[in-house]
């Protein structure tokens, strides 16, 4: 499924599949640099709720769970967007929406 998203942006003329790989790229490290607040906004709240004595059982159950749901996130998101499903900024930043929404529902219960 990955290789047909770079099929199709193979299939544009050479400068639109380079103007479309730069903007992806561009708006990809500015999504990627808030990805850490918003995998521990999600990943804290989780951990605070577990209560477990054991640090290493809270990392596994919050923390290792975030970073793949994430990443799966994120390259859905960028696979739509190389499909033309989603424009470029909305792809990349799919997986940071997603994320702000969970962390702000687990923040509302863990606070009150």
């Amino acid at each position: 499924l990955l290789i047909e998203a770079h099929i199709w942006v193979y299939d544009l003329d050479r400068q639109e599949a380079r103007k479309f790989k730069l903007t992806l790229s561009a708006s990809e490290r500015v999504a990627l640099a808030g990805a850490t607040y918003f995998v521990l906004w999600v990943g804290i709240p989780i951990g605070i709720l577990l209560r477990h004595p054991n640090r290493f059982v809270v990392f596994l159950v919050s923390a290792l769970p975030s970073f793949v749901t994430y990443f799966v996130l994120n390259e859905t998101g960028k696979m739509l967007a190389s499909f033309g499903l989603l424009s470029v900024p909305a792809g990349t930043w799919l997986a940071n929406a997603v994320f702000l929404l969970v962390g702000w529902r687990l923040y509302r219960r863990v606070c009150g």
